[in-house]
């Protein structure tokens, strides 16, 4: 595959392709398809509420999502914010899932409003989350 000299990250690749075929199918899942210039669109605001978050390069962003496309929007948007994934299974318990988000050191987190639920009780202890 040849790819331009312009493109040095998995972020530039994808602007590159939904500036290229906008409409072309990116991402399916389920009953859900979101083209290049969907996702693109959709992964930027994220990666802006992100950075508005202050996340910088470097930062670790916990994702404690099921397999769903947000965990995808998540991931990519991390990556346009200069940040590094910090996955945490869905399965864990509150204890579990604090202990990977304050070992990771993590900065910001990615979940739904009944996983936060399941976090919450361990806010206190996670002191690098903004």
């Amino acid at each position: 595959m040849n790819v331009a000299p312009d493109i040095k990250t998995m972020p530039d690749l994808l602007r590159a392709q939904a500036k290229q075929s906008p409409d072309q199918p990116f991402v399916r899942f389920k009953d859900s398809t979101y083209t290049y210039g969907e996702f693109d669109r959709r992964t930027d605001e994220l990666a802006a509420g992100l950075a508005e978050l202050g996340v910088r390069d470097g930062d670790v962003v916990s994702v404690f999502l099921p397999n769903c496309l947000e965990f995808l929007e998540a991931w990519w948007a991390i990556l346009k914010a200069g940040g590094v994934l910090g996955p945490v299974n869905p399965a864990y318990t509150g204890p579990e899932a604090g202990y990977v988000i304050g070992h990771s050191e993590a900065v910001a987190l990615v979940t739904t409003a009944q996983d936060s639920e399941t976090v919450t009780p361990e806010r206190d202890k996670l002191k690098a989350l903004r």
